[in-house]
């Protein structure tokens, strides 16, 4: 959150804990829902983190509930801004900060993306015309 906030990001998050995601950004008017995501445990030199809530494995983020996992290697001090739509449904997700990008890497080129967060990324319009409306009229 504060790195986005550094960044020139507008940062709000939602009163409770009853969405899906933990922060929305916004910059020149464009909203993008994010989920974080830490680790601080490597094997082997991979750390890995899950791409689901906390309701089970099978209950994997979508991008009808979220546009990107933020995941923050707190020890090596990265963030990976991974679009929903790159996991693929996967549960979880392995990250590799200690070594050079490499294309069998699927995330490495997530690292630090924040470029990803910009007015010209279109997001699902369909989903943000119901965020905060009214539900007698949806």
């Amino acid at each position: 959150m504060s790195k986005a906030a550094s960044l020139g990001f507008g940062v709000a998050k939602p009163y409770g804990d009853s969405e899906r995601f933990d922060f929305i950004l916004s910059r020149d008017g464009h909203l993008w829902c994010v989920q974080v995501k830490s680790t601080r445990t490597a094997k082997g030199g991979v750390y890995e983190i899950s791409a689901h809530g906390c309701w089970g494995a099978h209950d994997v983020y979508t991008k009808d509930e979220i546009d990107f996992i933020v995941a923050y290697v707190v020890p090596e001090d990265v963030c990976y801004i991974i679009p929903i739509e790159a996991t693929r449904g996967r549960k979880r997700l392995c990250l590799h900060p200690n070594v050079p990008r490499k294309a069998c890497y699927k995330y490495e080129k997530y690292r630090e993306a924040w470029g990803l967060l910009n007015p010209q990324r279109k997001p699902d319009t369909a989903r943000r015309s119901s965020v905060g409306a009214d539900p007698k009229t949806t």
